[in-house]
């Protein structure tokens, strides 16, 4: 049987079917054609990954990556890490945000 190159043989029987044995092929084949490689590539997708390797601050968020500070406006801390509340909840918060906001684009 070792010598036989052949994709499927049977000894003493006739057409017995496994389905998580691959069909089909032999010797650089690897583990068959249709429940092998071939037969996964039909179920892949196509993704695209970006991995950052840089140092640099990139997009609006930094990731905790140092953002340099020239040609920046004046950053306005805030009092509050909620800065939408309702009216007459906190009317300071709200101006400072404005300001911080106003200021992000110098």
């Amino acid at each position: 049987i070792r010598a036989l190159r052949a994709g499927i043989t049977w000894v003493n029987t006739y057409h017995p079917t496994y389905s998580e044995a691959p069909w089909g092929g032999y010797k650089q084949s690897g583990i068959g054609r249709e429940l092998g490689t071939f037969g996964l590539e039909e179920y892949t997708e196509v993704k695209q990954i970006n991995i950052d390797m840089t140092d640099q601050p990139m997009g609006v968020y930094q990731r905790g990556k140092e953002t340099p500070r020239e040609g920046r406006g004046k950053v306005v801390p805030l009092s509050d890490r909620r800065p939408f509340q309702r009216a007459g909840q906190g009317d300071e918060v709200r101006g400072s945000w404005v300001r911080y906001c106003q200021n992000c684009g110098e």
